[in-house]
């Protein structure tokens, strides 16, 4: 018997951090191609994928930098 997921992880790249107006920015994230045997294996469980984020918090934009590597998590909210 399968036991149920109960969250999914994945792994992404930041590939760009794009200023809106003031205090404000666009995230671009895409999954890990390559480059370690954690990504290799994030690769194989997670062929493909992006994720565009929408930020007007300036501590949020600060966080995210361009090629650094991010867990993402998927869980059910309820």
């Amino acid at each position: 018997m399968e036991q149920e997921i109960q969250a999914v992880l994945t792994k992404f790249v930041c590939r760009g951090v794009v200023p809106a107006e003031t205090n404000k920015a666009t995230v671009y994230l895409e999954v890990v191609t390559g480059g370690s045997e954690e990504n290799q294996k994030f690769w194989n469980s997670t062929p493909a994928g992006t994720a565009t984020i929408q930020l007007d918090n300036p501590q949020a934009i600060k966080f995210f930098e361009e090629n650094q590597e991010y867990y993402l998590t998927f869980e059910p909210a309820n």
